[in-house]
């Protein structure tokens, strides 16, 4: 009898021989003898996670996804992968990606990386899946990971103004778009002097009446400032400024006009 060693490591069927030899009162027919150790033990874990990355303005990035391997095991694992754009498109937003992956005995996991061309362009956040297949000596647990481009972009923005003058006051209205609540736009109320336009005034006001007015689902907002009315005769001009943020471009509106004399 010959004792066997257990173990919980996923390996192959193991064979050994035992071998006969000066017999003695009998002739040896078959002189080895071959036993094998069947693998009792489950093929380890196999899984993909998901990823994110910033597109940039240019050049490329990776989108590194995790390949783990949980379980002991003393043989190499395979497994295919292949991308597929969800919302990205494939050669614009990121390059197809496809292949065998080895993860030697021993350790734990690699890593499937996929190229992702960044723009300047404003857009969505878009989406990629990589898809594992056809695994050897381990058993897929989650094959299938999704990768988030995520657009670093700013958004771009317009602003309307319009000048109206009463007896006493210049009334600067308007609506910036894109906009969300807290924004701010700046008017400002200038003279012309010889052959330039002076400052005279400023007046920085918040948006308000968050909607969508012209229904192309970008939400916007109205603005108004009130300027006294300078005095009478001369070219006057108003500039409606927002300087932007973090995820909104800056835009600019002007508008010339005259106060007779009387």
């Amino acid at each position: 009898m010959t004792t066997v060693n257990e173990d919980a490591t996923f390996e192959h069927d193991e064979t050994m021989a035992v071998n006969l030899s000066n017999g003695t009162g009998a002739p040896i027919g078959d002189s080895q003898g071959i036993g094998t150790i069947v693998n009792d033990d489950a093929e380890p874990g196999l899984s993909i996670g998901d990823v994110s990355v910033n597109e940039g303005n240019a050049g490329q990035r990776m989108l590194t996804f995790p390949v783990t391997l949980t379980g002991d095991t003393d043989v190499d694992a395979t497994v295919d992968f292949a991308t597929a754009g969800l919302t990205a498109a494939m050669g614009t937003d990121y390059l197809p990606a496809a292949g065998t992956l080895t993860i030697p005995a021993g350790e734990s996991g690699t890593t499937i990386e996929v190229v992702v061309n960044g723009d300047a362009t404003y857009e969505s956040d878009e989406t990629l899946s990589v898809t594992l297949s056809n695994p050897a000596n381990a058993l897929l647990t989650d094959g299938t990971a999704v990768g988030t481009i995520r657009n670093d972009d700013k958004a771009p923005t317009t602003v309307t103004l319009r000048v109206a003058r009463t007896p006493t006051r210049i009334l600067v209205t308007g609506v910036l778009e894109r906009a969300q609540t807290g924004l701010r736009v700046t008017a400002t109320l200038f003279r012309k002097v010889h052959s330039r336009f002076v400052k005279i005034t400023a007046k920085t006001v918040r948006v308000r009446d968050l909607r969508d007015r012209d229904h192309d689902g970008k939400p916007d907002s109205s603005y108004k400032a009130t300027f006294l009315r300078p005095r009478p005769g001369g070219t006057y001009k108003v500039v409606v400024r927002f300087k932007g943020t973090a995820t909104y471009k800056p835009c600019t509106r002007a508008r010339t006009f005259m106060l007779p004399a009387t």
